[in-house]
């Protein structure tokens, strides 16, 4: 035994030492890195504004895994135009995020587009419509079950009939609740009421899985592939918190949940599948690389739209 061990390191021994000798290297010229520009923004018909990010591309040595766009690939200064049907309604002006923002609300089949210049760059142009809304969206049921102070479960059953055609769709339920910023000084302390914002609710679905994204409980993006022409039944649960945060505010009377049914462009569609795909292959290392759906002429990203039609649920948790 002490012999076969000894013949078995040193084979062992030997084969590593033929592997290092063997090894090349090969030097790759890459070309020269171009940048170019990258657009992403998704806008519906619930949107009051618009809202731009505009970024540059990276090198291909340059640290990214996952394909987010890092504020410093930002770019400052660019000139934003929007289009409804052809014709010029304004100029996104830049804020205090970088974003680009223009104050208007997109309105249902209209073709929607964008044009981003800077120096330094070529114009980035693209365009997109927003589907018709689908307002058949129904509440079969609905219940909320304490499970502790303050948290409930829910579950809820939804419909919607879909119209003869090649459709998408994506379902989210969000939280809209009132924000304050807590103030304190020596003599007093109290709450600054800052607005309404919204906070998604993520969510657990029963049954046969429609979602392109398995493991993904924020929203659920599907094909009518299954049920074009036909009427969509689906459950869901989730849990919703009602604790007040904030003592002496109308937090809770405000606070509304709502379902809401999008009907995705197709480039909105595409570019959902194909970026979670990027996001499963990054973490699979035996993974064919997942390129992610582009419809910008001259640059990168998604310009994309959807139909929104909302359901406010009745809170029912006294």
């Amino acid at each position: 035994m002490k012999i076969n061990k000894l013949l078995i390191n040193l084979f062992g021994v030997s084969l590593a030492a033929w592997t290092v000798g063997c090894e090349t290297i090969i030097d790759v010229d890459l070309p020269e890195h171009e940048p170019a520009l990258v657009i992403n923004s998704i806008f519906g018909t619930n949107d009051t504004t618009f809202v731009i990010g505009v970024y540059e591309t990276i090198g291909i040595l340059e640290d990214n895994d996952f394909g987010y766009y890092e504020d410093e690939q930002r770019i400052d200064g660019a000139i934003v135009e929007l289009f409804e049907d052809g014709s010029s309604i304004g100029f996104a002006i830049q804020d205090d995020t970088r974003d680009y923002i223009l104050k208007y609300e997109p309105k249902t089949e209209k073709t929607y587009s964008i044009s981003v210049s800077k120096d330094g760059f070529t114009t980035a142009t693209s365009l997109d419509l927003t589907p018709e809304v689908n307002e058949s969206l129904t509440i079969e049921e609905l219940s909320f079950k304490e499970i502790r102070d303050y948290l409930y479960r829910v579950d809820l059953t939804y419909s919607f009939e879909d119209p003869i055609a090649q459709n998408y769709y994506q379902i989210e339920v969000y939280e809209e609740e009132p924000y304050y910023e807590y103030f304190s000084d020596e003599d007093t302390s109290y709450y600054i009421y800052l607005g309404m914002r919204r906070n998604t609710i993520y969510y657990n679905e029963e049954g046969a899985n429609l979602d392109e994204f398995s493991d993904n409980e924020q929203s659920l993006v599907i094909s009518d592939e299954l049920f074009n022409g036909k009427k969509l039944t689906k459950k869901i649960n989730f849990h919703y918190n009602n604790y007040n945060y904030y003592e002496d505010t109308v937090f809770n009377e405000d606070r509304k949940i709502y379902l809401e049914l999008r009907t995705v462009s197709d480039p909105y569609y595409n570019y959902s599948v194909s970026r979670q795909n990027q996001i499963n292959a990054n973490q699979n290392p035996f993974a064919e690389p997942a390129p992610v759906y582009n419809n910008i002429e001259n640059g990168y990203g998604v310009f994309a739209g959807y139909g929104s039609y909302l359901l406010a649920l009745d809170v029912e948790t006294d």
